[in-house]
């Protein structure tokens, strides 16, 4: 329960590229559990966290492929763009941007690492790399750059 009303909890898995290791690049997040394995990532938990069905916003995914063939994946809410590089893919999953009461609820944050720190001579580097976090540190490599909302945790 989520207030008063029941929610279907709906599991993210957090899944990375085996072929780029370097900081959050090619972080994938995906409701779909065949994803992760089809586009070549590995699973790095299974759930992540929990998404709702019935959640009050939506997050949408956006992504692009750089000159090396690594994909950046960027998890924005409605209305934001990444830039023009970036192709929308659609709706990723829904989570609730109201705080609510429960023993398992977890903020998820939204975390970067400036181009100019991660990769400071590369003329093909996005102004950020993003990715999406359970922790307020950002796991301690990337800067907390706000509160996507609200999710469940395994």
């Amino acid at each position: 329960m989520i207030g008063s009303n029941c929610q279907q909890l709906v599991p993210v898995e957090r899944c990375k590229s085996t072929r780029n290791q370097a900081y959050f690049v090619d972080h994938l997040y995906s409701a779909d559990p065949a994803e992760c394995v089809d586009s070549g990532y590995a699973s790095e938990t299974k759930p992540y966290f929990y998404a709702f069905a019935n959640g009050d916003k939506q997050i949408f995914r956006w992504k692009r492929a750089t000159s090396t063939g690594d994909i950046l994946h960027y998890f924005l809410q409605d209305g934001e763009n990444p830039g023009t590089l970036y192709k929308l893919e659609g709706p990723a999953w829904k989570i609730t941007a109201t705080d609510f009461i429960h023993a398992k609820k977890t903020a998820l944050y939204r975390c970067l690492i400036p181009c100019s720190s991660a990769f400071p001579n590369q003329q093909n580097c996005d102004g950020n790399m993003q990715w999406v976090s359970v922790r307020e540190d950002c796991e301690g490599t990337g800067l907390n750059k706000g509160l996507l909302g609200y999710g469940i945790l395994p």
